[in-house]
């Protein structure tokens, strides 16, 4: 079986719903775990993917292995609080712990 490599440079491709799905295939360097820790991401350890929508990173709903995790659907504050992180990280590129809380917190102001 081949193995899969996760590095700082790739480990948000294994994120959903601010959840970094880890599967038995992969190897992952002590960067990406410091990242993840940073981020504050959920470690959900699975034998495979969660579903090939959340792999192909498409839109819509999950619903293999009873997971119906919707890519779009933000259920709680710490969920919105995932994914402004996540979209900080993968979209923006900001890495630094800091600038993220900082950005986080003003986000959350200007929601109240």
């Amino acid at each position: 079986m081949k193995k899969k490599l996760i590095t700082i440079k790739n480990y948000l491709d294994y994120v959903c719903d601010g959840k970094f799905i880890v599967t038995s295939d992969m190897i992952i360097t002590p960067g990406a775990k410091d990242k993840i820790r940073a981020a504050n991401l959920e470690t959900i350890y699975e034998k495979e993917k969660c579903c090939v929508a959340h792999e192909n990173k498409n839109e819509g709903t999950c619903k293999k292995n009873g997971c119906e995790g919707n890519r779009n659907e933000i259920k709680s504050n710490e969920e919105l609080e995932k994914k402004i992180i996540e979209i900080l990280l993968k979209k923006f590129n900001i890495t630094d712990v800091e600038r993220v809380k900082v950005i986080l917190q003003k986000v959350k102001e200007s929601i109240k």
